[in-house]
C-alpha cells in the first residue's frame, strides 16, 4: 500500500469499514511497512476491527507477546480499547494486561 497521505486515510479507514477478513490484508501491509507512523496507523485499523469483534480478544492479546512486534498489537489492544461501545467481559483482563506491560 502507498505510505502517502492516502495511503495512511486508506488504512485508517479500513479500521472503520474493515472486518475480520480485512485484519490478515492489514497485517500484511503493517508489517511489510518501514514507516513506523503507517505501522501504527494500521495497528489502530486493527484495534478498530477489534472492537467489533471483541471474543477474538485472547488472540489479540497473545499477538501482543510476540518479541518484535507485540507493541504494535499492544497499541491495537489499547486503540481497541478507545473504540469500544459496548462493556466487554474480558475488559478487566485486557486492563491488567496493558498495565503488565507498562
Amino acid at each position: 500500500m502507498n505510505e502517502s497521505s492516502w495511503g495512511f486515510v486508506s488504512i485508517g479507514a479500513l479500521g472503520y469499514v474493515g472486518d475480520l477478513g480485512t485484519l490478515n490484508d492489514i497485517i500484511k501491509i503493517m508489517n511489510g511497512s518501514k514507516n513506523a507512523d503507517f505501522r501504527y496507523e494500521a495497528a489502530r485499523a486493527i484495534g478498530n476491527i477489534f472492537s467489533r469483534n471483541t471474543s477474538f480478544v485472547p488472540n489479540l492479546i497473545e499477538l501482543s507477546k510476540q518479541p518484535n512486534d507485540g507493541f504494535l498489537y499492544l497499541h491495537a489492544l489499547k486503540d481497541m480499547l478507545s473504540f469500544l461501545q459496548r462493556e466487554v467481559p474480558e475488559l478487566e483482563t485486557i486492563i491488567r494486561f496493558i498495565f503488565s506491560k507498562a
